[in-house]
């Protein structure tokens, strides 16, 4: 890591020491806590049918149903920290979504532009930047890591601020990428695979700088 990377995830960590898992309700920009037990106003569906059941926001894609399936926030955000409690059964993947163009999505359900941050039925993790014309760039190639339940639940915390841009899951490894292209946008989430079904428990949306 970089002497700027270092910079900034120090400052990411001063910011977000001593967060509460506290519910809030969101103003534009402003952070917020969902766990879905009585409400979701925080949350618009953008693809696929998300709904609340059992204290989460889940979407079931069919078995024919190969598209993205999101939702995103009401405001738009640049520097943020993120900790969600997923999971995700079936084939397919989970992911957060960050600096999202949620209002701009190709046939497949893709946001163009933003960031995913995920892991896959296989138990390996992802960092991928959707461009404007919809063509993929990992800055994480998709990877095994331990840390990762695949049929279990997961705690996801991601960092993006500035160029810097983190993910780790269960408290395991950092996983590190820098992108100099970040725009202002929507935080989602997002649950793919033809017969999978996508959960979020819970869920943490701090803007950070």
């Amino acid at each position: 890591m970089n002497r700027r990377q270092l910079l900034t995830a120090a400052t990411v960590a001063a910011a977000t020491t001593g967060l509460t898992m506290a519910p809030a309700h969101a103003t534009p920009g402003a952070g917020f806590t969902d766990d879905f037990t009585t409400h979701r106003r925080n949350w618009v569906d953008v693809g696929g049918s998300w709904i609340r059941q059992h204290g989460t926001l889940q979407t079931r894609s069919s078995g024919t149903d190969r598209s993205l399936h999101t939702v995103r926030t009401r405001s738009t955000y640049a520097g943020l920290w993120l900790v969600a409690r997923v999971r995700h059964t079936g084939p397919g993947s989970m992911s957060l979504i960050t600096n999202g163009a949620a209002g701009h999505r190709n046939a497949a359900g893709e946001w163009g532009p933003s960031y995913r941050f995920g892991y896959t039925a296989a138990g390996q993790v992802f960092i991928a930047r959707i461009n404007p014309n919809f063509t993929r760039t990992f800055l994480l190639a998709p990877e095994p890591d331990d840390a990762v339940d695949p049929r279990g639940w997961n705690e996801i915390k991601v960092v993006s601020v500035d160029s810097y841009q983190s993910l780790q899951v269960n408290g395991g490894s950092f996983h590190v990428t820098t992108d100099p292209e970040v725009p202002v946008g929507y935080v989602g989430l997002a649950g793919l695979g033809a017969g999978s079904l996508t959960s979020v428990d819970r869920i943490q949306v701090s803007p950070v700088g």
